[in-house]
């Protein structure tokens, strides 16, 4: 151990070796640290990103866990202390650096910033309680956050996370994560902390303020249940929705059985297809499951990672079938934890990388919490471009390659800012036209690619629009390409009842007949 400043400092520095003595606080014991997952994955996390230092504030005032101790924590007989710790992970040694940064910060102090920044892996607030991982932010390094390779195979992709402003003895870092935090199994269980997760992330991004756990369990309970608020139990669907509901959000629903309420036939493709409609869009899900048959549990996901191989004889494949992983914040195993989706859509957690006892989860339904100006629903959507992939597939029946959507939620200036990057490769003229054209706020970004790399078409869906709407406004090749000439053609000649009886909507032959020969 050693002190920043005085031996009185509430600051200390330990190495990364003294996790477990840096996390206990009096009341816990040894049995405690060892056997929580949390404690014990966090810690592999951080020594696979090479974690070498901690600084301790010892006398930390977190404003979520200040808010439990007013309601519960404060007025019970029990003495539970009030300020908790909190932890910063460098992968260096930086007590130097940091006495050089204070000692001369009139000066031109950049080049030390940004290493000591570069060194920075984010904090973990640890609270007086048996259940201690509070609100906690760790940089997922593996991650690849660059919408434009989204579709890649190999790459974890997280487009969730938000950046985090830390202040450290006055110097400013930041750290990109999603904020994680244990159900403390009193003000919050499970349901309680996977929502905290999505809403940290979700509200700030439409001008709403992240609520406190305590006030989650509460706006929640305020739905009938057959329990407490306090102590909580648990919470429903339906007061998951309730929750998301009274913080200003519209929480879409899918139950995930025979028939379930979007009215998508369950089938692999098509749930994966929704999480990866929303994920990609930067909007994490709430995921209910049943663990070993008989238990429920609540979690958030976060990400995604895409397998190599297209799965074989699909007349309509998207990007998200070859999803074969989630990154899921799991208040029971840690964060960021793997879950490996199988053929059947059940999920399983690699043991040795969970440390935790169960293995197997089932998923029973998602929630996704999204802004009220979303409206055309996703499963209309998928709906169409199963439509005109069939029709795709009449057009070449002998193909010797293979085709694949990538639908997901985006924004006019996520787009435009798309079309100005160098890796956007399109035809001068239309890009122009794109700029200068004006877009819904919110709308769905579907394009086609074959053998998974080469895109070769673009359609644009406003998602403000009704359900009964016509929504789609813009259809574009990706440059001049062979696959645009065979559709021409074959809309060109197709008698209008021809492809009607292949997409069953006229608006929509007539949105593609219209928008085919502009080109």
């Amino acid at each position: 151990m050693d002190q920043i400043a005085n031996p009185d400092s509430f600051f200390k520095i330990f190495n990364f070796e003294n996790y477990s003595e840096v996390l206990k606080f009096e009341s816990l014991t040894y049995d405690d640290l060892t056997n929580n997952s949390n404690i014990k994955n966090i810690y592999t996390f951080l020594e696979n990103q090479n974690c070498k230092e901690i600084i301790i504030e010892a006398h930390y005032n977190d404003k979520f866990y200040l808010d439990d101790y007013l309601h519960f924590y404060g007025s019970c007989f029990q003495s539970y202390k009030r300020f908790c710790k909190r932890l910063h992970f460098f992968t260096a040694s930086v007590k130097n650096l940091i006495i050089e940064i204070i000692d001369n910060y009139e000066e031109d102090n950049t080049e030390k910033l940004n290493e000591l920044q570069n060194n920075y892996l984010g904090f973990l607030i640890v609270r007086p309680l048996n259940t201690i991982i509070g609100r906690t932010a760790i940089t997922f390094s593996s991650a690849n956050n660059n919408i434009d390779i989204g579709h890649r195979s190999n790459f974890a992709h997280i487009f969730t996370l938000k950046t985090y402003n830390v202040n450290l003895l006055g110097i400013p870092l930041v750290v990109k994560s999603l904020g994680f935090q244990e159900q403390d199994q009193t003000i919050s269980a499970c349901a309680t902390s996977a929502l905290w997760t999505i809403l940290e992330k979700t509200n700030p991004r439409f001008g709403y303020y992240t609520p406190t756990p305590y006030e989650i369990t509460q706006k929640a309970s305020e739905f009938i249940s057959i329990s407490r608020a306090i102590p909580s139990s648990g919470l429903t669907g339906m007061q998951v929705m309730n929750s998301i509901k009274k913080f200003g959000l519209e929480a879409e629903f899918m139950s995930i059985s025979e028939e379930n309420t979007l009215g998508i036939k369950i089938d692999r493709n098509a749930v994966l297809s929704l999480c990866y409609a929303y994920l990609k869009g930067g909007f994490p899900l709430f995921l209910a499951l049943k663990i070993n048959d008989s238990d429920y549990h609540a979690t958030a996901i976060l990400g995604y990672h895409l397998k190599d191989v297209i799965p074989p004889n699909q007349d309509f494949n998207t990007i998200a079938n070859r999803i074969d992983c989630f990154f899921v914040h799991d208040d029971i195993v840690g964060p960021f934890t793997r879950y490996y989706v199988k053929d059947d859509l059940s999920l399983y957690l690699n043991k040795e990388e969970s440390h935790h006892n169960y293995v197997k989860v089932d998923p029973l339904y998602i929630v996704i919490p999204v802004y009220h100006k979303v409206r055309y629903p996703y499963s209309k959507v998928y709906s169409i471009l199963g439509k005109l992939m069939r029709m795709m597939n009449m057009i070449d029946r002998d193909k010797k390659y293979s085709l694949e959507w990538d639908c997901y939620l985006t924004t006019v200036n996520q787009y435009k800012k798309s079309l100005i990057s160098p890796s956007f490769i399109i035809d001068e003229k239309l890009k122009r036209d794109l700029l200068f054209k004006s877009f819904p706020r919110f709308f769905w970004k579907c394009t086609l690619f074959i053998n998974k790399i080469v895109a070769q078409i673009e359609l644009l869906v406003d998602a403000t629009e009704g359900p009964n709407s016509m929504p789609f406004f813009k259809m574009y090749p990706i440059n001049d390409n062979i696959y645009w000439q065979k559709i021409k053609t074959f809309i060109n000649e197709a008698e209008n009842h021809t492809l009607i009886q292949y997409l069953k909507s006229p608006r929509l032959v007539q949105f593609l007949q219209d928008e085919i020969n502009k080109f």
